[in-house]
This record gives C-alpha cells, sequence and structure tokens, in this order.
C-alpha cells in the first residue's frame, strides 16, 4: 500500500477579526494543497477509488483524489461565521460546521471500511488506514469544537447588539436558540463518530477472527492487541474531547446567561469572571483533595467504631451531607460525588435490552439499549450534578459477577425528562451472559480528571 502523501506546500492567511456589530465584516481565506484539511492533518481518506473532483454542500471543500484514495489537492476556503449583526447566519453556520464534519469523518470511515477488503492478509496490508483515520478524527474534531467555542463568543456579542436587552424573553429566547443548534449538533456529531468506531472496530476484530489456520495463533493474538488498544485509546481521546467541548461551552453559555440577568453585557467580562471563578475552584478543590488526603491517614488510626462505618460503606462525607434516611438509595462520596443506588427514586434505568449481544470466541460483545428517566425529585435535589456514569453489572447465568461496564454519556439536563440510549460492550467470558443489571449511578459536580 501506498504511505500517505502529505506536503504541505504553501498555506497563506489574511485575518482581520471584528466582533459582531462592528462596521467591517471579516473574512480568514487559506489555500492548503496537496493533502491538507483546514486541521493540518491528511485528508486522504475518501470514499471514492476513482479520480474525480467533489465539492461538499457547503461549497468550502474542493478535493481531488487518485485511484488509490490519496488526495492530490485541497483548497478550503474558510470565512469569519459572523455575517455582520447576524443572528441566524452564526446558527447556520454553526449548524453546518456539525454536519460537513460529521460527514467527514463518516465518509473517510466508509473509505477505511473499503480498503481494509475482507480478510486477514488485506487488513494487514492496510492497516495503516486504520491508524490514519483515527488521527484525521481527533484532529477533525479538536477543529470543530474550537470553531464552535468562537461561534459562541460571536453570537453572544451579537445578541448584545441587535437584542433589546431590556427584554428577558428577547435575549432568553435567543440564547436558547444557539443552546439549541449547538447541544444537537454535539450529540448527532457524536453519534456519527461513536458509529464509525462501532462498524470499524466489527471490521477488524472480524478480519482478524478470520485469520488463515497457517497464521500462528500467538500473531494473532498480538495484533488483536495492539488493534485493540489502539482504537480504545482513540476513542477514549474523542470522548475526553467531545466531554471538555461540552462542559467548557456549557458553562461559558450558563455564565453570559447569568451575566444578561444581572444586567451585564460585557461579554469579555463575563467570561473572563468565569474563568477565574474556575480557577479558584480548582485551587480550593485540590486543597479539599490534599485535606482529605490527611483526614484519611488519621482515620487509619482511628478507633473501631469508625473502621466498622468504612465497612458498611458510610462515608463520614455521607453522614454530615445526608443519610440514607433523607436521600435513599444514595451514597454520598464527597461533596463532588454522589452515588445513586439501583433502587434509587431519581434516576431510574429501565428496558435494559441486551438481546443485540452475542458471546463468540469467549467475548460477550454487541449493543445494550435501555431508557433513562430523570425524576422530578433528581432536579429538585441533585440539579448540581450535572455528569453521570452508569454501571452495569454483566452475570453469568450462575447469578455470578463477570464484569462492570461504565457507560459516560455523561451530561444530566437540569429537568424531568425520559430518552432512549444504547451503548456498546465487549468483555472476554468464560460464558454467555445471561443478564445485565444496573449496579450504580455516579454523579459528579465536575468532571474528574
Amino acid at each position: 500500500m501506498k504511505k500517505i502523501l502529505i506536503a504541505v506546500l504553501t498555506m497563506g492567511m489574511i485575518l482581520s477579526l471584528a466582533a459582531c456589530g462592528e462596521n467591517s465584516a471579516s473574512q480568514m481565506s487559506a489555500q492548503v494543497e496537496t493533502g491538507e484539511s483546514k486541521t493540518g492533518v491528511s485528508s486522504s481518506i475518501v470514499p471514492e477509488k476513482e479520480k474525480k473532483t467533489e465539492t461538499a454542500p457547503s461549497d468550502k471543500k474542493t478535493v481531488e483524489t487518485d485511484k488509490e484514495g490519496v488526495i492530490e489537492t485541497s483548497q478550503i476556503e474558510e470565512k469569519n461565521p459572523v455575517n455582520e449583526n447576524d443572528l441566524a447566519g452564526i446558527l447556520e453556520e454553526t449548524e453546518q460546521d456539525f454536519k460537513d464534519t460529521a460527514e467527514l469523518l463518516s465518509a473517510g470511515a466508509e473509505a477505511v471500511l473499503a480498503d481494509l477488503g475482507d480478510g486477514y492478509l488485506s487488513f494487514v496490508e492496510n492497516r495503516s488506514r486504520l491508524s490514519d483515520w483515527y488521527l484525521m478524527a481527533e484532529a477533525e474534531s479538536a477543529a470543530l469544537y474550537e470553531r464552535a467555542e468562537e461561534n459562541a463568543m460571536f453570537y453572544y456579542k451579537c445578541i448584545v447588539d441587535t437584542v433589546n436587552m431590556e427584554e428577558f424573553d428577547d435575549w432568553d429566547k435567543a440564547l436558547d436558540d444557539f443552546y439549541d443548534v449547538w447541544d444537537e449538533g454535539m450529540s448527532d456529531f457524536y453519534d456519527t463518530w461513536d458509529d464509525a468506531f462501532d462498524e470499524l472496530y466489527k471490521k477488524w476484530d472480524s478480519a482478524i477472527e478470520d485469520a488463515p489456520d497457517s497464521v500462528d495463533y500467538s500473531e494473532t493474538s498480538d495484533l488483536w492487541s495492539a488493534t485493540y488498544d489502539e482504537h480504545s485509546n482513540a476513542w477514549s481521546a474523542m470522548y475526553d474531547a467531545h466531554s471538555d467541548s461540552w462542559s467548557d461551552i456549557y458553562g461559558k453559555h450558563s455564565a453570559v446567561w447569568s451575566g444578561f440577568y444581572d444586567g451585564n453585557t460585557d461579554v469579555d467580562q463575563i467570561i473572563n469572571d468565569y474563568l477565574a471563578e474556575q480557577e479558584n475552584q480548582e485551587t480550593e478543590e485540590e486543597k479539599d483533595k490534599e485535606k482529605k488526603e490527611d483526614e484519611t491517614k488519621t482515620e487509619e488510626k482511628s478507633e473501631p467504631a469508625e473502621t466498622e462505618k468504612k465497612e458498611t460503606g458510610e462515608s463520614e462525607s455521607a453522614e454530615a451531607a445526608g443519610s440514607s434516611e433523607e436521600y435513599p438509595d444514595v451514597t454520598v462520596v464527597s461533596d463532588e460525588q454522589i452515588i445513586l443506588g439501583p433502587g434509587n427514586e431519581y434516576m431510574v434505568i429501565t428496558n435494559i435490552d441486551f438481546s443485540d449481544c452475542e458471546w463468540n470466541d469467549h467475548y460477550f460483545s454487541g449493543n445494550i439499549y435501555y431508557t433513562s428517566n430523570t425524576k422530578q425529585a433528581y432536579v429538585d435535589n441533585f440539579s448540581d450534578y450535572l455528569f453521570r456514569q452508569i454501571v452495569f453489572g454483566l452475570y453469568y447465568a450462575d447469578g455470578n459477577l463477570r464484569g462492570e461496564e461504565y457507560v459516560q454519556n455523561n451530561y444530566i439536563y437540569d429537568r424531568e425528562y425520559i430518552w432512549d440510549d444504547w451503548t456498546y460492550v465487549m468483555i472476554s467470558a468464560n460464558a454467555e451472559i445471561a443478564d445485565v443489571r444496573v449496579e450504580k449511578i455516579i454523579i459528579e459536580k465536575s468532571k474528574e480528571d
């Protein structure tokens, strides 16, 4: 397989930036040749095999490919998304950016699936294409999240310049409009790249599993482990970037709402104050962590009664913050983290369906579907806990627990609602999994790094 050609020949930028409401619009144009996308990472993964020219729906990307799937030329024109005093224009640009990037990753994954071919030998020959896609997906996602944040800042300033800030309903609706577009874009983009990862996993897993008998088992085992590690690390990097971006923009959006509500329309000041507050909070959390570590060392020398309390699962912070009598089936681990038991009345997981999963060659894998119900009691008591992890327990027919699966669909809306979701699971197992149950739900005020 030919190596992917990456040669950056020329990049010229003319950039002038004007906040919304200024007299002049701004433009940024860049020309990148021979395999460069707007991130600077080679976009050599394309679905077509025959040489042709494609123009994306947004008319921003033109790529020319040869039979090997290597981009020969690429021209991308980027413009400042702020169309002077045009809130609708920013919303449209933001929405389209998510769609374009999702299509880029999806098309790239389809090209990789085709290039990997059928069978073990074809996969071994073209495995580097898989690695290329992982790198491209991470780079394009990071660039997308950066542009989304820039668009958010432009949008907030445009609200100040174009909306009657004395009318709560006017500016509140404008903020809601951006939140809805951005939140849906983030959700749909997550589904796109997560589905792509799923399809790629099935492809390479099947290829390695179908290795000829002439191939030594140790070779296929090592290859599977290495490919799985690369796949897992790439997925985790994508997830962390998505999580960080969502948390960052959500926090700033909330800060802007509060600032507008308090009569402050200086967006830059609002954001700077918010960032300073976050930095101070992180400093305080670090001090609290060190303090708790010192307390833990002291508790190790405490009387037996304290040891007995720990063995029953009740932490000192739980006793101070609220007992199980006040919050049924709830354990308060710390001020930052709470564990909801499977019988809690705040967040309920039902309709668990793992019929799509299969046990094959000592691995249990497939999609687990479920319904999540955030109750009003959760909103009333724990609305400041924005992040969560659902921990499913996977059980053999004899009732023994094989292992736990963490589902990190971390974002919780501050309202009562029900929605259907799913997660992909793969775990080694000596027998077929007979039951999947919720072990616990971990909710946190801030994401632990």
